[in-house]
């Protein structure tokens, strides 16, 4: 799936739902550009503390999506919608780097989300216009364990190998978190 694809798939359940309206970015949407600001700012603070502890994959990976994800938002604070376009690009390069770490099929696991999300419904008592906290009788939950056995499943096939278990697969991911940070996937 093209990334215009997902985005265009996202787009039609903010249709469907009546969320998110597209609009431009403004300093005058109501949205307190001082408290975006201040997010951004803890959210960097703690971006900070994990990168001291950048000796595990984990904590890398966690250092660089918070970095990215304050970056944006203090670009939405700043309605610059250069920084934020960045911001986005950014942070969709470092989530689909870091499924690349984890072997993670993100691909097959946003689009059982998207399926899952379509089934919701915006529910009249719903309080909230930008958002869906009611999800509706029709609401089907992602079923994101079998996108990923189903994933281990491939890869296995892929190796010839039998089927492979739960704990050889997190034994690998421990093998690979304690490879370092910065470093190369593990080989």
């Amino acid at each position: 799936m093209k990334i215009s694809e997902a985005q265009n798939a996202v787009a039609k359940f903010h249709d469907k739902l009546q969320v998110s309206p597209r609009t431009t970015l403004s300093r005058d949407d109501g949205s307190g550009n001082s408290f975006l600001s201040d997010v951004a700012n803890a959210i960097r603070k703690e971006a900070e503390s994990l990168e001291s502890r950048c000796d595990r994959s984990r904590a890398n990976r966690a250092h660089l999506l918070a970095e990215e994800v304050a970056e944006t938002i203090a670009a939405m604070a700043d309605a610059d919608e250069v920084e934020l376009l960045d911001g986005l690009a950014d942070l969709l390069y470092i989530v689909l780097g870091t499924a690349a770490t984890f072997d993670l099929p993100l691909e097959a696991a946003f689009i059982e989300v998207h399926r899952s999300n379509m089934t919701k419904e915006k529910q009249p008592g719903d309080k909230s216009a930008a958002r869906v906290r009611q999800k509706g009788p029709n609401y089907v939950a992602p079923d994101i364990a079998k996108v990923l056995k189903d994933h281990i499943g491939a890869q296995s096939r892929r190796l010839g190998e039998e089927t492979i278990s739960r704990a050889a697969y997190e034994d690998e991911q421990r093998r690979r978190d304690e490879f370092g940070c910065g470093e190369e996937r593990y080989p």
